[in-house]
């Protein structure tokens, strides 16, 4: 199921669906990351054998500049579509399409959405949102870093996680608010985590502040984005939406989880570069750990993480 490497235009990439007509179908995603955790859904699928096999392409080798990998998958889509090419399928971030991001906070498209049979939205607002389970946080520390865990490690993380995540949302529409999204990548550090009044894990939105600034980002924009983020916490922690998980950003959710993972166990003697893996190493493992245990739950047809459509054209059935 390994990627094929491309390099060439849109039109050249849909020329390439043609050539494979006979041999393959082809399930196109955004990048890399959401090609290892959609493998895994292709495994529990249960593809009919006497069918081509998938194969899974990602859009970040596709040259086409000017346009993001979303819109360089639906316009994949649209010119596949308009020349009657029937053996792919594409998926595609939501991202904060649909949501309404400001309290009170409102998913007016909670299901997964289908447009003209083949281009499959995320349920949330990246592929990563699928991942966000504590059981899955806890199985991934369990297989990489067994021997380092501090006791009672299990207790630590359930009781944190969703203060976790709660901070994960509000950066999330904070950044968002503030268009700061591209800039406040990677920008949260384990030593951007304190505690709050109540002994919950914390962001310290000055710090995280002071590091954009370094990334050339404005003065007024730095203002909206500490305002933004105090007010959306304050909301969150007052009436959490029951779709928090599917409307944190992505990729900085999954920064923000790892590193306060890392900010735990910091206090447990555990050495600095071991804390450096918790935060930030082996994300190829820990996506597939948490990807086989979604895939697991959608074979189980857990209904509100699974892409049943999306399943039925990776099983052929």
């Amino acid at each position: 199921m390994a990627t094929v490497q491309l390099a060439n235009s849109i039109n050249g990439y849909v020329a390439k669906l043609v050539i494979r007509q006979t041999s393959r179908h082809t399930l196109l995603v955004e990048g890399d990351s959401d090609r290892v955790i959609l493998s895994s859904l292709l495994i529990r699928a249960g593809r009919d054998p006497k069918l081509p096999p998938v194969v899974i392409d990602s859009a970040d080798t596709i040259k086409s500049t000017g346009i993001g990998n979303r819109e360089r998958v639906e316009a994949v889509h649209k010119s596949a579509k308009a020349n009657g090419v029937d053996n792919y399928a594409c998926l595609v971030d939501r991202e904060f399409r649909n949501f309404h991001c400001t309290a009170p906070y409102r998913d007016d498209l909670p299901l997964h959405q289908v447009h003209e049979d083949v281009l499959f939205w995320t349920r949330g607002h990246s592929v990563e949102n699928y991942l966000f389970v504590l059981d899955s946080v806890i199985r991934c520390l369990e297989i990489a870093h067994a021997s380092v865990l501090p006791p009672d490690y299990r207790g630590l993380v359930t009781a944190a996680f969703n203060a976790i995540m709660v901070e994960a949302l509000a950066f999330s529409l904070a950044a968002q608010g503030s268009s700061l999204i591209t800039k406040a990548d990677k920008v949260v550090t384990m030593q951007a985590w304190g505690r709050d009044a109540n002994g919950n894990p914390a962001l310290g939105i000055k710090q995280i502040s002071g590091l954009l600034a370094a990334r050339a980002a404005s003065a007024a924009s730095l203002v909206q984005l500490e305002n933004l983020f105090l007010e959306h916490r304050g909301d969150i922690l007052a009436a959490p939406p029951p779709f928090s998980r599917w409307l944190t950003h992505g990729h900085l959710g999954t920064q923000i989880l790892w590193t306060g993972i890392g900010f735990l166990f910091s206090g447990f003697g555990i050495a600095a570069d071991v804390l450096e893996q918790f935060c930030r190493g082996q994300n190829d493992m820990k996506s597939r750990i948490c990807a086989d245990l979604w895939a697991s739950r959608c074979e189980a047809n857990s209904a509100d993480e699974t892409p049943n459509a999306l399943m039925k054209w990776l099983s052929g059935k």
